[in-house]
Parts: structure tokens; sequence; C-alpha cells
């Protein structure tokens, strides 16, 4: 299509989403809700006023930390916290927690999220891995 405005509407009737599509929905939701819960209380406990300055922190079985780490990055950008980390937990669901990572990590020059790996490239000292991965793929289509 020449334009996304031309593109049409799904008919009537489509498939509707699947008993497990409709679980990992239920799951990322009860993520999140956590998660904006948790960051409320960081906001007023430590004035924490960037979600990403902060850390989310999962706690959930081995079966369920495979079905969230296919979501890879997604599941902090779901609740906007600069890094992401899992803890083992013998219990079904999730348990999260956001811990502020200002004193710890420093911040990405380009996406502004504090994490632990600013600075690991040393072409770009101020970056995520992500983002210095990112700079140096431009720098490469810029160049050709």
């Amino acid at each position: 299509l020449s334009s996304v405005h031309l593109a049409l509407l799904p008919l009537p009737g489509a498939q509707p989403p699947s008993a497990d599509q409709r679980g990992q929905w239920d799951l990322l939701m009860q993520l999140r809700d956590a998660a904006t819960l948790q960051l409320d209380r960081l906001k007023k406990e430590a004035a924490l006023n960037k979600a990403s300055d902060a850390e989310l922190v999962i706690e959930t079985d081995a079966a369920t930390r495979k079905q969230l780490e296919a979501y890879g990055i997604d599941l902090e950008d779901l609740v906007g916290a600069g890094f992401h980390s899992f803890v083992e937990g013998n219990h079904t669901g999730v348990k999260v927690r956001l811990i502020d990572r200002r004193p710890d990590y420093n911040a990405c020059a380009r996406s502004w999220k504090r994490r632990p790996d600013v600075g690991s490239d040393s072409r770009f000292p101020d970056l995520s891995a992500r983002d210095a991965a990112a700079v140096a793929q431009l720098n490469l289509i810029s160049s050709s």
C-alpha cells in the first residue's frame, strides 16, 4: 500500500485470540499493573521522576520466565523502565519490584535509560550496548 490510510480494517468475525494469547496478555497486564504501583511508590519515596531511571525486577517461576523472556527488551518498555532482570521464584504468576538505579547505572545519552551496559562499547562510551549497536549501524549506512 502506498499509505497506511488506505489499509482496510479487519473483517468482522476474524479469528478471536486463542486462550494462550489471552493468557499471555493477562500475564503482561498483571506485570504492568504491579509495576505501575511500584513506580508510584518510588515517585513518592525516592523522588524518582522518570521510570527510565528504574530497574524492573521480575520474580517468577522458570516456566513463566521463559514465556516472558520471549518479549525481550519490550518488557521494560511495557512499564518504561530502563532495564529489566529476573529472579527465580517458586510461585506461579509474577511479583515485581522497581529499584531506583540512579546511584548505580549511568543513563544512556541516546535513550536516557539507566542500564548496566552503558559504556560497554568503547566507541560509544556514553551509550548502552543496544544504542551503540544502532548508532554503529547508522554510521555504516551513512558512510556507504
